[in-house]
């Protein structure tokens, strides 16, 4: 990261590793990280890739508490949840997480998890870890039921509200949807939430983000991850004050 120092990200939910990462892109511009998936099926292929960050097979716990939680396959990679399921998984809190890489600052935390993101996010205590940025995925429901709860939970830990990244749209290949002018394409949708940590950037002399990205939908497929209206490209822009 151009302008901090030793970055670092927490990716919770990160599937198989590459495939529409939030965290690639960063960790080929050399930063440091945390790779959380509870599916054993994704976490094998995730360890395929040879990612540098350090990987967990297992989840963020919703209490202060280390146990075992039923994987929910039904409800997709990043899911754990206290019912039935075919796999028990192992899920800590995430500031013992970070403990155990002996970290305490988080420059970017990506949360996908299919459900219980408002619960994780009660559960952490953010006087013991330092995030900068939160990108909450809300396609799983929780726009709808849990949008103004999350809120209150942000705001109360010091975390400024600047909304959604609209993505960019048009049916074609995912080399034309990044490559496409954006007055050629059109909104799709919104499902990327995100929650910046106004005294984070003051810090460090950084601008505070005002409001979300724009990106193109399909542009996480590409061959390469360095498109700066791929996710991974806006969070490095955002984070690093220096698109590619």
């Amino acid at each position: 990261g151009d302008d901090l120092e030793n970055p670092f990200f927490l990716e919770s939910g990160a599937a198989k590793g590459e495939f529409g990462s939030n965290t690639v892109l960063l960790e080929k511009k050399g930063w440091e990280g945390m790779l959380v998936e509870p599916s054993p099926d994704a976490f094998d292929e995730l360890l395929s890739k040879n990612r540098k960050a350090f990987a967990f097979n297992g989840g963020i716990s919703t209490d202060e508490c280390s146990r075992l939680m039923h994987f929910n396959t039904e409800r997709g990679q990043g899911s754990v949840v206290d019912s039935t399921g075919a796999t028990l998984v192992q899920v800590e809190p995430v500031h013992s997480l970070l403990e155990a890489v002996g970290r305490k600052t988080v420059d970017l935390w990506s949360l996908d998890v299919e459900g219980p993101e408002l619960a994780i996010l009660k559960a952490t205590d953010f006087t013991k870890i330092e995030v900068g940025v939160m990108l909450i995925e809300m396609n799983s429901g929780w726009f709808w039921s849990d949008k103004k709860s999350i809120q209150n939970v942000m705001t109360a830990a010091g975390f400024i509200d600047i909304g959604t990244s609209k993505y960019r749209y048009k049916w074609g290949s995912a080399l034309e949807s990044i490559l496409l002018l954006p007055e050629r394409c059109r909104v799709w949708s919104d499902l990327d939430h995100y929650f910046v940590n106004a005294e984070y950037f003051k810090q460090r002399e950084l601008p505070i983000p005002t409001s979300a990205p724009w990106k193109g939908m399909n542009s996480y497929r590409s061959r390469t991850f360095g498109d700066p209206r791929s996710l991974s490209g806006v969070l490095y822009c955002c984070l690093t004050n220096s698109c590619i």
